[in-house]
């Protein structure tokens, strides 16, 4: 099983470290401690990143509508003119 850092979890994520514990202790990415001590690293399978990446991307692009044809943004529906 191939296996990532947090740190390099977090390089790959664009997120910092401190995020991806977050995420492992919420259940969104797998992984454990390399050892039992308690400054141990985390090390994180990199099929549970994967997927994690993969649902994080159609998250989005589910979430993003269509966009504005000349400046590429969505358009602000909720603005009063």
């Amino acid at each position: 099983m191939e296996t990532v850092t947090a740190k390099e979890a977090a390089a790959l994520l664009g997120v910092n470290t401190r995020t991806v514990h977050r995420l492992l202790k919420a259940g969104e990415l797998q992984g454990h401690k390399k050892t039992l001590a308690i400054n141990s690293s985390f090390v994180i399978a990199r099929a549970s990143l994967d997927a994690f990446i993969a649902r994080r991307d159609a998250a989005g692009s589910a979430q993003s509508g269509p966009a504005d044809q000349q400046n590429g943004k969505r358009p602000d529906h909720h603005r009063i003119v």
